[in-house]
């Protein structure tokens, strides 16, 4: 083949193998994937029964003054009572996560019972502020954790984490900087009263690889 023609033909190999070339060389960009994530840590079943009788106990001192703290006390008695079903089970990693969601559900009763009359100085307006956003994001990722959590979904948490963040920024913003941190770490708690639920039921880690073989 001659000419023109011969030229074409020359021209569209060029092309291809440039453009194989760009493939290879973006497929190669591409980051690798990241690691699985570690086996989860062994718990001493006997640690777990014992952290979910502290909580019972701090639980049952609670007087909540509220709907909303009732509504907490009420989550709490249930992550409880599933954790201790799951201990039964011998699911120690599952009873220990709903236990920590449970306590986390319970901790706000602890902060406003002490709302408007917390002891001590109260915090700067700059530390608050500080608590806050960090908190605000806290608040973003709450939207994962549920996507995480099979139903019946406590989408109620997110909702009561998202009033008590209102309360803090009211609560800043007319100088009652005490009675905004209790609000911002009681939203924090509920933040991390999602996060230990959907660690619940997350998918165990894929069990690694063995190692390869030594040369003989």
């Amino acid at each position: 083949m001659k000419g023109p023609a011969a030229r074409m033909v020359a021209k569209r190999t060029t092309l291809s193998c440039v453009g194989t070339i760009c493939m290879a060389l973006m497929v190669s960009a591409q980051p690798p994937a990241p690691p699985a994530p570690p086996p989860r840590p062994a718990h001493k079943p006997q640690d777990v029964s014992q952290r979910i009788r502290d909580i019972h106990t701090r639980l049952e001192a609670a007087q909540p003054a509220s709907a909303e703290e009732r509504e907490l006390k009420s989550f709490a008695q249930r992550y409880l009572a599933e954790a201790e079903a799951a201990l039964a089970k011998h699911q120690t990693f599952f009873a220990l996560s709903l236990a920590d969601a449970a306590d986390a559900c319970r901790r706000p009763l602890d902060h406003l019972a002490e709302i408007d009359r917390r002891p001590g100085p109260a915090p700067t307006p700059q530390a608050v502020a500080t608590h806050l956003r960090r908190v605000y994001f806290r608040l973003r990722l709450c939207n994962y954790f549920l996507k995480q959590i099979p139903q019946p979904k406590p989408d109620r948490l997110l909702d009561i984490a998202r009033h008590f963040y209102q309360l803090a920024q009211e609560s800043l913003q007319t100088g009652r900087l005490a009675n905004a941190e209790l609000y911002a770490v009681s939203t924090d708690d509920l933040t991390h009263a999602l996060e230990s639920l959907a660690q619940a039921y997350a998918p165990p880690p894929p069990t690694p690889p063995p190692p390869p073989r030594p040369p003989r």
